[in-house]
């Protein structure tokens, strides 16, 4: 079982930064001690009344929150027949290492797969799709960070002739790079891929809804994790994302599977209820 990505500390951090709410301001504005929003955010201190009032001025659902505390209502996705997950370490920086997911897409029929991202892990991805027989068609990125692109120039010297589809904000250079256009559909045997626009934690965020398995897909990069989401630095991108991220992933079908680039497998339905930056609007809409 993959953890979440994201602690209620994480959460707490981004949302004040993504508002650009320091902790001075937080403690003004909901008449707290600096001291006491100290303690909440390096985790010694935890009081209902006091989540409470930091989760209204941050705009955060308190239930999702003390949920994401108790480690309560946890995602746990069973494995998806077309569908391989693979967890590489990242060093993220001296003495930190986080993971990151990248996706296999397969079709059993025709012995084909498709790359979301690439992981930092090649050589395990490729013994994968060797063993099993499968012929990568495609790969398509999420967005330009290091640790969803770390391997890209591997699967290039593989074979350069492997379509790579993203943004146009990208920025990627490659043999056959694909600048893949807001709401394009794409057929790759019996898959059917849309790009979905998703900045805000980058630029150039793109998500990728796919169907043709046994229930709808989401492969969302940095823009939602189950439980939390990508950080957002600037107050006018934080609150466009947030606008996005409902409109063009959260509204799709709840059953709708999401594979986020850190943490565990979730579903739209779930994190409507269960994600402290989304549970507030989905209760009053």
């Amino acid at each position: 079982m993959i953890p979440l990505e994201d602690t209620y500390i994480d959460v707490l951090k981004k949302a004040s930064l993504g508002k650009s709410i320091g902790k001075k301001e937080l403690a003004k504005s909901t008449h707290l001690k600096l001291q006491t929003i100290n303690q909440l955010f390096n985790g010694t201190l935890i009081e209902p009344v006091i989540l409470k009032k930091v989760c209204a001025v941050l705009d955060l659902n308190i239930q999702a929150l003390e949920n994401l505390i108790h480690q309560r209502n946890t995602p746990h996705i069973e494995d998806i027949s077309g569908l391989k997950v693979f967890r590489s370490p990242f060093q993220y920086s001296e003495g930190e290492t986080l993971f990151v997911n990248n996706y296999i897409l397969y079709d059993t029929s025709q012995r084909t797969a498709l790359l979301f991202d690439t992981g930092t892990d090649f050589k395990t991805v490729d013994q994968w799709l060797t063993k099993n027989k499968y012929s990568l068609r495609a790969i398509f990125i999420t967005h330009n960070h290091r640790d969803h692109v770390y391997c890209l120039n591997d699967y290039m010297n593989l074979d350069q002739s492997i379509p790579v589809y993203s943004s146009a904000h990208t920025g990627i250079q490659c043999p056959c790079g694909i600048t893949i256009e807001p709401n394009k559909e794409l057929r790759f045997g019996s898959f059917n891929i849309k790009a979905l626009e998703t900045p805000g934690h980058t630029r150039d965020g793109v998500s990728f809804q796919v169907k043709g398995l046994e229930r709808d897909i989401l492969f969302v990069g940095d823009a939602i994790f189950a439980a939390s989401q990508g950080g957002i630095m600037n107050p006018e991108d934080y609150t466009k994302a947030l606008e996005i991220n409902r409109r063009n992933l959260l509204s799709l079908k709840k059953t709708t599977l999401l594979a986020p680039g850190h943490g565990p497998l979730s579903t739209i339905g779930h994190e409507r209820l269960h994600n402290p930056f989304y549970a507030n609007f989905f209760q009053t809409h």
